[in-house]
């Protein structure tokens, strides 16, 4: 048995509420009259009047059947009054106006997710309302249904249930296919357990209540489809149609399963992007208020958003051609004013630039390039124009000829770039050689070229020299023969092409070998030991001056003459000269310099390592030291003879070599005889050197010798007190050097414990000892005091 719930309302009006779910929302309204199903109609409600011929009644004696309506077949509502779904069954309180009620079975493929019902009656009533979703929960293959109950003191009712709620999962559904929704009218004091569920006046059984209208909404399921409209574009909308060129505004609903697509149309200067996939259904692609379809989605259990559909600005990159060769591209932007400037190339002056390769198209611009205005950018974009080819003329270049000490001829020619020289021209002549055309050199690649023959006949290059470059004429040398004789300190002489010619080699060529006028010849000499080459000579191999250095000297052998035969080229007799060689001397021990010089009488001196002539004679001379004489076989040039600063001549070279060297130049150190004070027996004391050892010491009663000193009082130590030398070096320069003995005062001094009698303990004793020569008296002391020898205590 189906139970009511109860109404926490006292009165209130009662709404049924269907309601199908599709992606847009579709109203439809069901009627009916007498044994007649009444189709759907989007147009109008349908009132019980029509559905029941006027009135539902009954009585309290009979409730089974007093509302008559005809039976509903197909998707629409019907009467039923068995109890296949726990339904229609009447408590005691025989409260049900009638035990059938009204069913609604969804279709297959149709999503409810709302419904509403009004009804107006001449009597309150009450109106139930079943929910049943197709389930495993019953024998009857749904599940428990969900009720609704809703009554009021009056006669106009309205239910509403949206969403659909359901008890059996206590919240929001949608009905599908196989669901069903029913429900039937009660009289209006108490609910199905007696409950007074309204505080209007108690309607009487047995009066018959006309229900006189009755109006059922369905509302199908359906969501929203959002589509925005963003950067270039005009227009967004949307449609079930996949080539619609109008249709919904975002934001509107579309019916479950159904198709949805989306479409925009272009700003003016916008395109499809590159990356969209967007299909092309109304005007030219690309253009302003072209339509393309944008999306496309089924409606299935959600709202969709299509999202921003944004266009690109139209932009087209511009390639600027040199033929078939890119030179870049300039990027154009719809709208916008574009200076594209002139290109260059190699040798062409810019003219312009034209939309076809020959110049057979659009020109545009100058020579400086072309400033395109917007209106032209936006022509140029929608156009098929890709690229703008630059149109060339020509550079000319006037040349001047080198001819390179040649006379006569033409003086120049003008030349075209990428064309051959023009004609023929007179050729220039030169004496000594023969004339064998012009040549360029590139001054990028340094290629050189050939422009002119031996004829003066232009070659078949095209000159493709950007600069007025001077051809140079090309001169070959006529024959010659070129002589050369060795002089004094030359051993022997050759010639050659080659620069690094040796002696005896392939390349090195004796006196009169013949040569082309117009090239460099190589002079090469070998030199006597000792001698030097006179002028600019390169050394090319062996020693400089030992006898096997060779050296050459390049000379650009340039004959101006207009005979054919026996040219000639004379180097001459090459002489050498003897060489300037450093000769060398050092200041040896007891000389403080050292000089040279070409002459013995001790002029002209110089340095050690001066120059002199090969094999010439040069004197060395020495400069005495303090305490050193001149050794046997010096001469005396100044100053006093074996003193200090005196000038020696001191030694001979009679004939220099590369290598000549004195050495080092000493002197004699001199010998002292050196008295010895307290000893009879002199010692000899040699300059620079120290003393030997002495065997006699010196005595001196009450003394000890510490030594012999060069002074009375402090002075230096020359001798140590076992009569061992010191290291010290003999200095003193004298004629009688004597050294004094220093001494030291002695004394036997025992020392001794001393215990004294006047404490009996024993004492420390310090000793002081003066010299008694000087008047000092010994004390001695002890811890008590210190005491004179008379007075210390016994």
């Amino acid at each position: 048995m189906e139970k009511a719930f109860k109404s926490k309302s006292t009165v209130f009006i009662v709404l049924l509420i269907v309601m199908f779910a599709f992606a847009i929302l579709t109203t439809t309204v069901l009627s009916a009259s007498p044994d007649k199903v009444a189709e759907a109609s989007a147009a109008s409600s349908i009132s019980l009047s029509q559905l029941a011929g006027g009135s539902w009644t009954w009585s309290a004696s009979d409730h089974s059947n007093k509302v008559t309506i005809g039976q509903w077949n197909g998707n629409g509502f019907k009467r039923y009054t068995d109890n296949t779904l726990g339904v229609g069954y009447c408590y005691d309180s025989g409260s049900w106006v009638s035990t059938g009620a009204l069913e609604y079975a969804v279709p297959s493929g149709q999503t409810i997710e709302s419904f509403t019902l009004s009804i107006t009656t001449t009597a309150a009533v009450r109106i139930q309302y079943s929910i049943y979703k197709k389930g495993n929960k019953n024998p009857y293959g749904y599940d428990y249904p969900d009720s609704g109950i809703s009554a009021q003191s009056g006669n106009t009712y309205s239910v509403t249930n949206s969403p659909i709620y359901h008890r059996g999962t206590y919240k929001g559904v949608n009905l599908t296919g196989g669901d069903k929704i029913t429900f039937r009218i009660y009289d209006g004091d108490v609910d199905d357990r007696g409950n007074t569920i309204y505080t209007g006046g108690k309607v009487a059984r047995d009066n018959n209540i006309a229900v006189t209208s009755l109006s059922i909404t369905l509302n199908n399921a359906a969501y929203s489809v959002s589509i925005t409209a963003g950067t270039g574009i005009k227009e967004a909308f949307l449609s079930t149609s996949s080539g619609a060129t109008s249709g919904s505004a975002s934001g509107t609903k579309f019916d479950v399963d159904s198709y949805v697509y989306g479409f925009v149309k272009l700003n003016a200067g916008y395109r499809k992007p590159n990356s969209a996939n967007w299909t092309l259904i109304d005007g030219t692609a690309n253009q302003e208020n072209a339509i393309y379809r944008v999306a496309e989605q089924k409606v299935s259990s959600q709202n969709i958003n299509f999202g921003t559909i944004n266009a690109e600005a139209k932009t087209k990159n511009l390639y600027k051609m040199d033929g078939s060769i890119s030179k870049g591209y300039e990027t154009l932007n719809w709208g916008q004013a574009k200076t594209i400037p002139a290109i260059t190339k190699t040798g062409y002056n810019f003219v312009n630039y034209n939309t076809a390769v020959d110049g057979a198209g659009t020109t545009y611009g100058d020579s400086s390039g072309v400033t395109l205005t917007a209106a032209q950018v936006n022509a140029i974009i929608d156009s098929s124009i890709s690229s703008f080819y630059a149109q060339w003329s020509a550079k000319t270049f006037d040349v001047t000829f080198d001819k390179r000490g040649g006379t006569g001829g033409d003086d120049g020619v003008t030349m075209t770039y990428d064309q051959p020289a023009p004609g023929t021209i007179a050729v220039p002549s030169k004496p000594g050689y023969i004339f064998q055309g012009y040549q360029a050199t590139h001054p990028t690649n340094y290629s050189v070229i050939d422009v002119y023959n031996s004829n003066g006949e232009a070659t078949s290059y095209k000159w493709q020299i950007d600069s007025a470059v001077s051809p140079r004429a090309v001169w070959y040398g006529k024959q010659y023969k070129a002589y050369i004789a060795a002089g004094t300190g030359v051993k022997s002489v050759y010639l050659s092409t080659n620069t690094n010619a040796t002696p005896g080699s392939d390349s090195a060529k004796p006196s009169g070998t013949s040569f082309t006028n117009g090239q460099y010849v190589n002079a090469y000499i070998v030199l006597e030991r000792g001698y030097v080459p006179v002028g600019d000579w390169t050394l090319t191999s062996g020693d400089h001056y030992v006898g096997d250095g060779v050296f050459r000297k390049s000379v650009m052998v340039d004959i101006a003459s207009d005979e054919e035969e026996d040219l000639q080229y004379d180097f001459g007799t090459i002489n050498a000269e003897l060489g300037n060689f450093a000769v060398g001397i050092s200041a040896g021990t007891g000389v403080s310099t050292v000089k040279l010089s070409a002459k013995d009488d001790g002029t002209d001196l110089v340095n050690a390592n001066s120059k002199f002539v090969f094999d010439s004679q040069v004197y060395a001379y020495a400069t005495l030291s303090v305490g050193y004489n001149a050794q046997d076989g010096w001469t005396l040039i100044d100053g006093e003879s074996n003193t200090a600063g005196a000038l020696y001549l001191v030694d001979t070279i009679e004939h220099i070599d590369i290598d000549s060297d004195f050495g080092a130049i000493s002197a004699t150190p001199k010998q002292y005889t050196v008295t010895l004070e307290g000893l009879d027996d002199p010692i000899t004391a040699t300059y620079d050197a120290p003393l030997s050892a002495i065997e006699q010491l010196p005595t001196r009663e009450g003394y000890d010798f510490v030594g012999y000193f060069d002074a009375q009082e402090g002075g230096n130590q020359y001798i140590n007190a076992d009569g061992s030398a010191t290291d010290r070096i003999w200095n003193i320069n004298e004629e009688k050097p004597q050294l004094f003995a220093h001494w030291t005062k002695t004394m036997d001094v025992v020392i001794t414990g001393f215990v004294g009698e006047y404490d009996g303990q024993e004492h420390t004793i310090s000793i002081v000892v003066n010299d008694p020569e000087t008047g000092a008296v010994i004390k001695y002391g002890t811890t008590e005091g210190v005491y004179d020898l008379d007075d210390a205590p016994t």
